[in-house]
């Protein structure tokens, strides 16, 4: 989350705005209706990616971005927006297409750039898509782990080599014969989710010519892994962060889960041990009726200590309690008794 930024105020220390900071502001912000801005682009390098769209999905019809470092003249302010005045009736996917075409237009092969526009309304598809992809690359991993390396070495990349086009790499793999067919199946999965959501893609051309519209984090190496990925939407929501940081325990078995003391005696002192938690698993403790009474994500705690009291700090009264483990769509409820 801290590698990928925008906005850097040379007046304030250098200080950017994360990807976690760029939600907050989006969801402090609204417009009157639905509450998504038409369209939100990015005059900046490498925003293009999955992990940037997925986060802001929900605040945002359109994204519009490059997958590559822009030049830097940006975007024809000019041209773009004499096309808003010709047609003020236009759709956010009309502007965001007009937006990124009227950019692509503006530059050479020697520029080596590209922009696309993406629809948030299909960005969930290609997240699924990827999620099942990663868990079967990490099936298959032994067996193609250097059919897998060729592939990700000769994907399209960009100024940043840990950043790929998804669609590219999906696409030599379900074109390669050595690749088991499930495997394939689920990599044309991504490739047709990506086609959905994609409204608009170019680029100049030369060492760009395989941009599809969506790049994504895919350092050559597990050790070269930056942990605080782990704090982007799209890891806690997919298991693409396991696999490209070699994490091949999936790291969400919810089986081993378990609380203690039950039944515990409350009091100022009481705590309930719940152990056994996969990193940045969801934590959420409720009442017999579902009320909620505490609601967090444990990060890289692997046991939580609960002092029996609610997230206002005021100890719960006698009662059944449930405790709710969710990480990553698979969910274990646990019941506890508190008792006086």
């Amino acid at each position: 989350d801290t590698r990928k930024w925008i906005c850097e105020d040379w007046t304030s220390n250098y200080d950017v705005l994360t990807l976690s900071e760029l939600r907050y502001a989006l969801e402090n912000s609204s417009k009157p209706g639905s509450g998504k801005f038409d369209v939100i682009a990015f005059d900046a390098c490498l925003m293009q990616m999955l992990e940037v769209i997925y986060e802001i999905r929900d605040h945002a019809e359109v994204v519009v971005g490059s997958e590559e470092t822009e030049p830097g003249f940006g975007y024809p302010y000019d041209d773009i927006f004499n096309d808003l005045k010709s047609d003020t009736t236009m759709t956010s996917i009309e502007f965001g297409q007009v937006i990124a075409g009227n950019y692509v237009e503006s530059y050479t092969v020697s520029d080596e750039s590209t922009q696309s526009a993406v629809a948030t309304a299909g960005i969930s598809e290609v997240a699924e898509s990827l999620d099942l992809f990663a868990l079967k690359l990490m099936d298959y991993y032994s067996e193609i782990y250097g059919v897998i390396s060729q592939i990700r070495s000769s994907s399209q990349t960009y100024d940043d080599n840990d950043y790929i086009d998804l669609r590219d790499f999906c696409e030599r793999v379900r074109t390669s014969a050595s690749i088991p067919g499930d495997l394939r199946s689920l990599a044309a999965d991504v490739v047709t989710a990506i086609d959905n959501a994609v409204i608009y893609s170019g680029d100049t051309g030369g060492l760009v010519n395989n941009s599809n519209g969506i790049s994504i984090y895919y350092p050559r190496s597990t050790s070269d892994y930056i942990a605080s990925y782990d704090n982007t939407a799209l890891a806690r929501d997919t298991h693409w962060d396991e696999y490209i940081k070699g994490d091949f325990s999936q790291g969400d078995d919810l089986s081993l889960v378990k609380v203690y003391p039950n039944p515990i005696r409350i009091d100022e002192g009481s705590i309930v041990v719940i152990e056994n938690l996969p990193y940045n698993s969801h934590l959420i403790i409720t009442n017999i009726s579902g009320d909620v009474l505490l609601d967090i994500t444990t990060a890289y705690q692997t046991t939580y200590f609960w002092e029996t009291k609610n997230s206002n700090g005021q100890l719960l009264a006698a009662g059944i309690y449930i405790i709710n483990v969710e990480k990553k769509g698979k969910v274990k409820s646990l019941k506890t008794a508190l008792l006086k």
